[in-house]
């Protein structure tokens, strides 16, 4: 269970909550008592955007790239190129639409620009949009393709409505101004590829409440694109040197797209599980339910619609009745939940869960609280 797997100092775990009742819930264990010297207070990562005061640095252009200095020129190439990528497909969400074969190219030459420009951050990027020629140094220290493309092409007419679309973009963005505290650090101070290797407990508040559906979504997908990053780098160490990741998502339909998709299918390679949790089969694509069914191992379901328990009851080797069977005890404060486990369970089990699990811990008083938020501000505001 997730407590079980925060404890475990031989393993990090990551939980994106956009609610944040079950972060309130992991910061008020003693388990982080910050006065004892044995706690998990010292591997806590939070990542709050309502701490207006001081937000966490983050910076999506500086995802620990002085680590490639040490590879070896073919691994170097393939993290840079996993970047580009994943810049991509953040970028394509963020203008809420497929890319058009323009925007992706413009897009992916930005990504190599912004990654050789020290302390970019999404300012640069707008500046970008406006005029070019003071980053000709930094344009400079391209491959010949890449610079061709930003000397004779990208100030042409045919790409400035493709650029005026990008600028109009961000702006939308930075007009919450969550968001413009968030992305203008010029370093991140938040190094996923070292949490997920040291034992960290990342904890990410998407912040529902402050940041709205759209909000939300994107600074989900953004955390999303840099995980994703610092996982697949881990193809860069031994298989044996890779510490076990846990990554926890609840209301993971807030953040559904191709980066879900891509851990889903690739995250296994590098140590990582993952663990989605969301409300209905509707949430999900016609392409992401496939994705699923097929590589999801372990299926949990309760409440469900009868539409959703005749989809889900062939997958768990059960009927829809059984599904829908399941059922809130509320006076003997357990849940029962359908369990099916693929190669385990010859047919899906009834399991009862209890409700408070978390909450029966022993807890932090405020002091304890506020001294463990600051402590975390220090390291990371």
């Amino acid at each position: 269970d997730l407590i079980r797997a925060v404890g475990d100092r031989q393993q990090s775990v990551v939980v994106i909550d956009s609610q944040g009742r079950l972060i309130r819930n992991l910061l008020s264990c003693a388990l982080f008592d910050p006065d004892e010297p044995e706690s998990l207070a010292d591997r806590l990562v939070l990542i709050d955007p309502s701490d207006i005061d001081r937000p966490p640095a983050l910076n999506l252009f500086n995802p620990g790239l002085e680590r490639l200095a040490g590879y070896s020129p073919q691994q170097r190439e393939i993290a840079f190129n996993s970047l580009v990528d994943i810049y991509g497909r953040f970028f394509g969400a963020l203008l809420g639409a497929e890319l058009t074969g323009k925007q992706s190219a413009v897009f992916r030459y930005l990504a190599r620009l912004m990654l050789t420009i020290d302390g970019a951050t999404i300012h640069t990027l707008i500046a970008l949009m406006d005029d070019v020629r003071p980053f000709a140094p930094q344009i400079a220290k391209l491959d010949a393709t890449a610079r061709r493309f930003f000397e004779k092409e990208f100030a042409r007419k045919s790409f400035t409505a493709t650029r005026q679309q990008i600028k109009d973009r961000l702006y939308a963005v930075l007009s919450i101004p969550t968001f413009d505290r968030l992305f203008s650090a010029p370093k991140s101070k938040v190094d996923f590829f070292d949490c997920l290797n040291s034992g960290k407990i990342v904890l990410i508040d998407t912040a529902k409440g402050l940041l709205k559906d759209e909000g939300t979504a994107i600074f989900g997908r953004f955390m999303l694109a840099l995980i994703e990053h610092a996982i697949t780098e881990r193809a860069n160490s031994d298989a044996a040197e890779r510490a076990p990741v846990f990554l926890y998502m609840d209301e993971a339909h807030e953040y559904f797209d191709d980066t879900v998709e891509t851990l889903l299918v690739e995250a296994r390679k590098f140590r990582c599980g993952l663990t989605l949790a969301h409300q209905n089969l509707a949430q999900l694509s016609p392409r992401l339910r496939q994705i699923f069914m097929g590589n999801t191992s372990v299926k949990l379901a309760g409440g469900i619609t009868e539409a959703d328990a005749r989809t889900l009851g062939p997958d768990m080797r059960t009927t829809a009745d059984f599904l829908l069977a399941m059922r809130k005890h509320e006076a003997a404060k357990v849940s029962e939940f359908a369990l099916s486990v693929r190669n385990v369970t010859p047919r899906a089990l009834k399991i009862s869960v209890p409700l408070g699990y978390l909450e029966s811990h022993p807890r932090l008083d405020r002091d304890q609280r506020e001294r463990l938020l600051a402590r975390n501000r220090e390291r990371i505001g």
